[in-house]
């Protein structure tokens, strides 16, 4: 964890609060970037008002999570980590970490400090970790899989969706210039459906990003009298009206 705060660091600050920013956000993303609790509050002259609610959607995180079997301690790091009151915390996951509270680890930022302190310049890919995740034995790809990571009615509620939101098209003429599958694709990203958002934001967190790095979630349909063939990835309008003569986008072949 960093405890010192280098010029551009101290301007970053002075500028954001002078500028009227939230310093409960400039604050939390300091937290972010790893800097201590204690440093943050001695550089800022500020502490954050801890928060005593839980919305729906934290609820529902907790909840999720536990019923995961993911481990209580880091999960109460990590609402430690966004703002919570520790005593808020304990009521509603009905729990009391095993550990000191400077002993918790939050495990969505575990990897990174551990990249940061042994100065590695890049992703480790033989030490990918993903929680309960198994890993794909495949020299070719790095990939992993999870069981149950969404339940039944969650599986039906997508699939549902997906078939409700179908839109996937290649540009004009790809299909029979160059024998392109469409394929069952389609952009989850502009749904409004609650559960796709909240798979999205749990996606991230199992990996430990941010939303904001991340692709938007596609569905692929397929029914019983189908073959998953090679395919385009869904395009936008604007890259449709703007393509006619692409050679190709991104095709795939299901090694199966």
């Amino acid at each position: 964890m960093k405890t010192d705060f280098n010029a551009d660091w101290k301007t970053w600050i002075k500028t954001n609060v002078e500028n009227g920013q939230d310093k409960n956000r400039l604050f939390k993303i300091l937290l972010d970037e790893g800097f201590t609790y204690e440093s943050i509050r001695e550089e800022m002259q500020f502490e954050p008002t801890p928060k005593t609610e839980f919305n729906a959607a934290w609820k529902k995180w907790i909840k999720t999570n536990v019923d995961d079997g993911q481990d209580k301690n880091g999960l109460f790091k990590i609402l430690l980590d966004e703002g919570f009151a520790y005593e808020a915390i304990h009521q509603q996951m009905q729990f009391e970490p095993s550990l000191p509270i400077n002993e918790l680890v939050n495990p969505l930022k575990a990897k990174e400090q551990q990249q940061e302190q042994n100065s590695l310049p890049a992703v480790d890919m033989n030490q990918l970790f993903i929680p309960d995740g198994q890993p794909v034995d495949s020299d070719s790809l790095h990939a992993f899989t999870i069981e149950n990571f969404l339940n039944l009615s969650e599986c039906k509620a997508v699939a549902t969706e997906i078939k409700q939101t179908l839109s996937a098209t290649v540009p004009n003429n790809a299909e029979t210039a160059h024998s392109f599958h469409q394929g069952g694709a389609c952009d989850l990203g502009a749904s409004n459906n609650p559960l796709v958002k909240d798979i999205d934001q749990r996606l991230c967190k199992l990996i430990g990003i941010d939303a904001s790095y991340a692709e938007s979630l596609q569905g692929q349909y397929y029914g019983s009298d189908q073959t998953l063939k090679p395919y385009t990835d869904y395009l936008e309008q604007h890259e449709m009206d703007h393509n006619d003569d692409v050679e190709c986008c991104d095709i795939r072949q299901n090694s199966s």
